[in-house]
């Protein structure tokens, strides 16, 4: 018997948050999503696109959503993630969303 597989949700990719309040925020996108975007998925936030290794900020999506959308729900600051929950568009993509994210006072990685 072959049993289906569920969506990562927020808790698939927060380990912990300080304040729930201000753990996520809302960016909203110039256009329409082309294509779906699950929590974990690495965006670039001024299109929404997944990331690729020449991007220059990160966006880690919070929560699923649906193609279509102009708004998204991202991880914010104060929170810490788990590396092995991050997607992008390629190796290269994820390699460079940790590493902007380490930049990132505001975000940490589980030890």
């Amino acid at each position: 018997m072959k049993l289906g597989t569920q969506q990562k949700t927020r808790t698939d990719v927060m380990q912990y948050c300080i304040d729930g309040q201000f753990a996520v925020k809302t960016i909203e996108l110039p256009s329409a999503l082309t294509a779906d975007l699950k929590a974990g998925d690495c965006i670039d936030p001024a299109t929404g696109a997944l990331l690729t290794g020449t991007a220059t900020e990160v966006a880690v999506v919070a929560d699923l959503t649906l193609k279509g959308s102009k708004t998204v729900i991202v991880f914010n600051k104060h929170v810490i993630l788990f590396k092995n929950s991050l997607t992008a568009a390629s190796g290269a993509g994820v390699t460079k969303a940790i590493e902007l994210i380490e930049a990132d006072p505001f975000i940490q990685f589980s030890k």
